[in-house]
């Protein structure tokens, strides 16, 4: 279930941090192909569940998740997060010119100023 509110979520419950931020990465920067994002998170989901439910059956041993992979998964959604809205953000400033929108007809940004 945690994976259907964060994608990885469901992995760092389950022990595996750092492949919850592999996948939390694949998601968030994936999703400019929108294809990856998804795959990543219908990864996340069977794959979590999958691991849970073979940890219960005493298949693969426990794994406790620890405090340590929490805070590596939350320090990792606020950087990865925060890098794909400065992402977007300079994509539509500079590819797509809307830096006169938000600055005005006369703003300058580089060497060609004139002055």
């Amino acid at each position: 279930m945690l994976s259907l509110l964060f994608l990885g979520s469901g992995q760092v419950y389950n022990g595996q941090a750092v492949k919850g931020v592999i996948l939390l990465f694949i998601g968030v920067f994936g999703s400019f192909l929108i294809i990856p994002s998804l795959l990543a998170l219908l990864y996340s989901i069977a794959d979590a569940y999958r691991t849970a439910k073979r940890m219960n059956t005493g298949e693969i041993p426990f794994q406790e998740y620890t405090g340590g992979g929490i805070f590596l998964y939350i320090a990792s959604v606020i950087v990865f997060y925060a890098a794909y809205s400065i992402l977007v953000a300079l994509i539509a400033e500079f590819i797509y010119g809307m830096e006169e929108f938000y600055y005005g007809e006369d703003a300058c940004f580089g060497f060609d100023c004139g002055y």
